[in-house]
């Protein structure tokens, strides 16, 4: 099973990747970081709520300007409408163009040769891989539920730790994973 875009500490956001006897923790490519990114400046849903503030906020400018369409009064009625639309129109437009560059960079990439190893070796079981580590390695692990978030800290056998935060249902699901590769090495600790 494999749990995206967990933080990680030390490192940063990570796929974890789990296997009955272990796991492995890949970096976050490249196209992940960038649907973050999308996903925390231009969700679908702030675009449409600014798209209705849009809406909204221009109504009260109707009104006032049936009596007197001055300058000033139409700069300062339809200023807010307009940045909220250029704000949805500039992240459907981002949206759009991370969309067309995603499919050109995966077109692209399967006629790479170093592209195509890469896929076999994704195809490898998960105890091969380099980077896996197997649950013995692991001495024990702490879970700590806080709201929406989770947070699992592993102490390995030669003393380090490595702690991963999840959110929402991920963060149950990594503890989850956790507990069943672990069993009473995972102890949960109360918030």
């Amino acid at each position: 099973m494999t749990i995206a875009k967990v933080g990680a500490a030390p490192g940063r956001r990570m796929d974890v990747l789990f296997a009955p006897h272990g796991y492995l923790v890949q970096r976050e490519d490249i196209a992940s970081k960038v649907e973050h990114w999308l996903e925390t400046c231009f969700s679908l849903k702030v675009l449409f709520i600014s798209l209705g503030l849009a809406l909204v906020s221009s109504l009260p400018g109707t009104i006032l300007l049936r009596d007197d369409p001055s300058d000033a009064k139409i700069l300062a009625v339809t200023a807010a409408p307009l940045l909220f639309l250029a704000y949805f129109l500039f992240g459907m437009l981002v949206r759009m163009a991370a969309e067309v560059v995603e499919t050109i960079v995966e077109i692209v990439a399967l006629f790479i040769p170093s592209r195509r190893r890469q896929r076999k070796f994704r195809k490898r079981p998960l105890e091969q891989r380099p980077g896996f580590v197997a649950a013995t390695h692991i001495v024990q692990a702490w879970s700590t539920v806080e709201s929406k978030r989770v947070t699992v800290v592993v102490r390995f056998a030669d003393g380090s730790r490595k702690r991963f935060v999840g959110k929402a249902e991920d963060g149950h699901r990594l503890a989850a994973q956790f507990q069943q590769l672990l069993g009473p090495r995972l102890v949960p600790v109360a918030a």
